[in-house]
């Protein structure tokens, strides 16, 4: 039985479970004396009682309430939670943390999965392998690839899926770009560049910029070179090893290293030039020889040849 003393404050006067604790409408907004306070906040500690109150006795909501978002705990706050669970249950776990019992059981058979992750990792969400097998194979012989300093691309590695489901006897496996995105991404594998060594900039090259920009426009207003004239060119020196710049590798590796066939140091220079009206010029192949190759190159090409080999 619910009354209402002068003050406005809602009362249960008889005995059993009654919503007049806690009023209508928001629990926060509900006026009530401090002594139905002390109960109703040790009621609400258990999730059923909270249940039972959005339901109401015939179905009904008895108040409304925003919906709850969903929350997603580290695996750091899991472990924690499991630790305290095997020492004082399950149901005094979920009070612990404020979490829901049956999320307690899940994470405890979770365990081992959660103590070989991450701390800042908050869910195992992902496709799991299909044909684990061929996926372990498969990753033993990336390791090898790249252990011998190879570079490949993802269509070598789905082809090398290809010949390993033969061999096993899998005929359903397509080896499709999707099976090799989240294969990479379940071993931790992606696209890397080959790392190199470059020069640095020297510490005054602003300095000496400006200065060689100064120069050159008195020598051009000293001389009147027109823009035809003037004629900007850069060489570039090419190997007849072509190398893939990108290779599959483990997430995050320090360095790429990729091994070449052996030609590394056989080298032809191309030089590409242009004025500065914009005109550019014919593209120039040099090679390190003294006589021409018997080769026919594409038309509009100028090739020459260095004197000393």
């Amino acid at each position: 039985m619910e009354v209402q003393d002068p003050q406005g404050y809602v009362r249960n006067t008889g005995p059993g479970f009654s919503l007049g604790l806690f009023g209508h409408g928001d629990l926060d907004k509900s006026r009530i004396c401090d002594h139905d306070k002390t109960i109703r906040e040790k009621l609400l500690a258990y999730p059923w009682v909270k249940t039972l109150l959005r339901v109401g006795v015939n179905g009904e909501s008895e108040f409304d309430m925003a919906p709850q978002r969903r929350l997603a705990y580290e695996a750091d706050f899991k472990l924690k939670a499991i630790n305290h669970a095997k020492q004082h249950g399950n149901r005094d776990a979920a009070r612990e943390f404020n979490i829901n019992e049956s999320v307690v059981r899940k994470w405890r058979q979770q365990e081992d999965d959660l103590c070989l992750a991450e701390k800042t990792k908050k869910s195992f969400h992902g496709h799991k392998a299909r044909w684990p097998r061929l996926e372990d194979r498969l990753e033993r012989w990336i390791s090898e690839q790249r252990a011998a300093g190879r570079s490949f691309s993802t269509i070598a590695v789905r082809i090398q899926a290809k010949a390993i489901a033969n061999e096993m006897g899998i005929e359903d496996f397509k080896a499709g770009p999707s099976w090799c995105f989240h294969f990479m991404k379940r071993q931790q594998l992606s696209i890397c560049t080959r790392t190199k060594v470059s020069q640095r900039l020297l510490a005054d090259y602003e300095e000496k910029l400006a200065m060689f920009r100064s120069y050159c426009k008195s020598k051009i207003a000293e001389k009147n070179i027109q823009a035809k004239h003037i004629i900007n060119m850069d060489k570039v020196p090419l190997t007849f090893d072509v190398l893939l710049i990108q290779s599959v590798e483990q997430t995050r590796a320090p360095m790429v290293p990729v091994h070449t066939t052996g030609n590394k140091k056989s080298l032809f220079t191309v030089v590409l030039s242009g004025s500065l009206d914009g005109q550019k010029l014919s593209p120039m192949v040099i090679f390190k020889r003294k006589t021409f190759p018997k080769d026919k190159f594409p038309d509009g090409i100028v090739v020459a040849v260095n004197p000393k080999g």
